[in-house]
């Protein structure tokens, strides 16, 4: 998905809707996860990773899970950086990296992203 530049809407609980002036134009920016470093570690191990990608934005990050396990110390950086432990709780294998805000998901998962290591 591609940034996406809107016009706002307001819709009050009965459904009337207004259009907000064109002045009010706002723009949603993807938030993308391109790597893990270190891509590996040891199965049953917190090991401390940073993962880069773009549009991070501290409040609007608030987890990152590995194949469903909520990591650790997760800390928002800056727009391309945050840092955490992988859970210590995964066996070996190669794990899904997913960026969460308040229990969904944001953005696409980095599909075998981290390998947890026997």
């Amino acid at each position: 998905m591609a940034d996406v530049t809107a016009n706002l809407v307001l819709q009050n609980p009965s459904g009337a809707t207004v259009k907000a002036p064109s002045s009010h134009v706002f723009t949603i920016k993807e938030v993308t996860l391109t790597l893990v470093d270190p891509a590996f570690g040891p199965e049953l191990t917190a090991t401390a990773v940073t993962l880069t990608g773009t549009n991070f934005v501290s409040g609007g990050v608030d987890g990152v899970d590995f194949d469903g396990v909520a990591a650790t110390s997760v800390v928002v950086v800056n727009e391309t950086t945050i840092t955490c432990s992988t859970p210590s709780s995964v066996a070996a294998k190669f794990a899904d990296v997913q960026l969460k805000k308040s229990g969904g998901a944001i953005g696409s998962a980095l599909v075998n992203g981290y390998e947890f290591q026997a």
